[in-house]
C-alpha cells in the first residue's frame, strides 16, 4: 500500500488511485506534467501525507465518484530532511482540482500539518465537491503560496486548531465562481517564529482578497478570529506595498462573535495593516466594493475595515456591529453608488480618519449608542470634513 513513484521518462503521465487503504500512501517524483485521478479512494496514512507530491510541474487533480484521504492523529510526518511534507495532501507544484465526484480530506495529526497546501497554487475548477476538515491539532485548511483561485465547485473548510486558517496565501485569494463556506473555531496563540500573538482567518491573504462571482459564506467564533484578513506588512519585504482587495460580483456573508485576545481583535473583514509605534504610523490596504452582495455581522467587533482607503461604487453592503464602527477606514472613504446600510449599537455607523464623500448611491447609517457616537463621522480633529454632494441619497440617524 506504500506506492512511490519516480517518473524519469519523458511522458506525461494520468494516475489512477482506487480502492482502500488504512496504512498506505501514493508518493510522486516526477519533472513533467501529470494527472492524478481519484476514483473512489480510501486512503489513511497514519504516519504522514496520504498524498505526496514531490513534482514541482502542474498536477491536475481530477475528482471522481467518493474520496476520502487522511492522516493520523500520532503522524510523524517524516521524510527526507531535503523535502517538505507539510499536508495530508501535499504538492510541491501547482494543484488543479476538477472532475464531478466528491473528495474529503481530513488532517487531524498533531504536527499542525495542514488538510491541503501546494507551495505553488491551488485552484479548484470545473464542478467537484471538497471537504477539508482541520482538526484543533491540525494546522489550515487549504493554503497555496503563489495564490488559491476557486472558479467553481462546492468547497466546504473547517478549521479549529488556534490561530490557523480556512485558506490561506503569501499572496492573494481570488473566487471567481462556485460556492464555498468555511467555518473556523480556533482561537489566539502564540507564534513562536514571528515572536508574536495571532488569530485565526476564514481566509487570509498576504497581498489582497478579491471576488467576483460565486458564494462565500464564512463563520469565525474564535477570540481574536476574522472572517478576511487581507494585505500583510511582510508581504512586500522591501516596499511593504499590497494591492487593492476589490468585491464586484457574487455573495459574500460574514459572521464573528470572537471577542479580543492579547491584542488581536476580531473583524468581519479587515484590508492591510498599521505598522509603526508612538505618533508615527504607515498604513496600507485599500477596499473597493463595486458589485455583489456583502453581508457582515460582528457581535464582538468592528464589522468591515480598511488600513487605507475604501470605496463603494456599487452592489449592496451591508455592515452590522454591536461592539465597535460597522464600517470604518483609515483613509478616505467614498461612495458614488451602490447601497450601503451601516449599523452600530456601540459606536460609529461610518467612520473614517480621512475626508468622508458621499456622491452617490444609497447610503443608510444608523447609531443607537449616542453622543459621542454618530452615523458619519469623519475625522474633524484632523482637519477633514464630510462632504454630502450631489446625487447622494443619504438617510443618519
Amino acid at each position: 500500500n506504500n506506492v512511490t513513484v519516480n517518473n524519469t521518462g519523458s511522458e506525461n503521465i494520468v494516475y489512477m488511485l482506487t480502492g482502500s487503504a488504512s496504512d498506505g500512501y501514493f508518493k510522486l517524483y516526477s519533472s513533467k506534467k501529470q494527472a492524478v485521478c481519484l476514483n473512489d479512494l480510501t486512503l489513511t496514512n497514519p504516519n504522514g501525507a496520504a498524498v505526496n507530491n514531490q513534482s514541482g510541474k502542474r498536477t491536475f487533480v481530477i475528482v471522481e465518484g467518493t474520496n476520502t484521504l487522511s492522516d493520523g492523529s500520532s503522524a510523524s510526518y517524516s521524510s527526507n530532511s531535503d523535502e517538505d511534507c507539510k499536508a495530508v495532501f501535499f504538492s510541491e507544484g501547482q494543484l488543479i482540482f476538477s472532475g464531478s465526484g466528491s473528495l474529503t480530506v481530513n488532517a487531524t495529526n498533531q504536527k499542525s500539518k495542514s488538510g491541503i497546501v501546494s507551495d505553488d497554487y491551488v485552484r479548484f475548477m470545473d464542478a467537484p465537491t471538497v471537504a477539508v476538515n482541520a482538526g484543533s491539532n491540525a494546522g489550515h485548511g487549504i493554503r497555496g503560496k503563489e495564490y488559491v483561485q476557486i472558479s467553481s465547485g462546492t468547497l466546504a473548510v473547517s478549521t479549529s486548531a488556534n490561530m490557523k486558517k480556512g485558506i490561506g496565501s503569501d499572496d492573494y485569494v481570488l473566487v471567481e465562481g462556485g460556492n464555498t463556506s468555511i467555518t473556523v473555531t480556533g482561537g489566539v496563540a502564540y507564534d513562536n517564529d514571528d515572536a508574536e500573538y495571532k488569530g485565526s482567518a476564514g481566509i487570509k491573504a498576504d497581498n489582497y482578497f478579491a471576488m467576483t462571482a460565486g458564494s462565500v459564506t464564512i463563520k469565525n467564533t474564535g477570540t481574536g478570529g476574522k472572517g478576511i484578513s487581507a494585505g500583510s506588512y511582510d508581504y512586500d519585504s522591501s516596499k511593504h506595498k499590497v494591492a487593492d482587495s476589490y468585491i464586484s460580483g457574487g455573495s459574500l456573508s460574514i459572521t464573528t462573535s470572537g471577542s479580543e485576545s492579547n491584542d488581536v481583535s476580531s473583524k468581519g473583514i479587515k484590508i492591510g495593516y498599521k505598522q509603526g509605534s508612538g505618533k508615527s504610523y504607515t498604513y496600507a490596504g485599500n477596499l473597493i466594493i463595486s458589485g455583489g452582495l456583502v453581508i457582515v455581522n460582528c457581535s464582538r467587533s468592528e464589522s468591515i475595515e480598511a488600513k487605507g482607503d475604501m470605496t463603494f461604487n456599487g452592489g449592496a453592503t451591508y455592515a452590522v456591529s454591536s461592539a465597535d464602527d460597522a464600517i470604518n477606514c483609515q483613509g478616505e472613504m467614498n461612495v458614488t453608488g451602490g447601497y450601503i446600510y451601516a449599523y452600530s449599537t456601540q459606536n460609529d455607523a461610518m467612520d473614517s480618519n480621512g475626508n468622508m464623500k458621499l456622491s452617490g448611491g444609497y447610503v443608510l447609517a444608523v447609531t443607537t449608542k449616542g453622543a459621542p457616537e454618530v452615523a458619519l463621522d469623519a475625522n474633524t480633529e484632523g482637519g477633514y470634513k464630510l462632504y454630502i454632494n450631489s446625487g447622494a441619497t443619504v438617510v443618519a440617524y
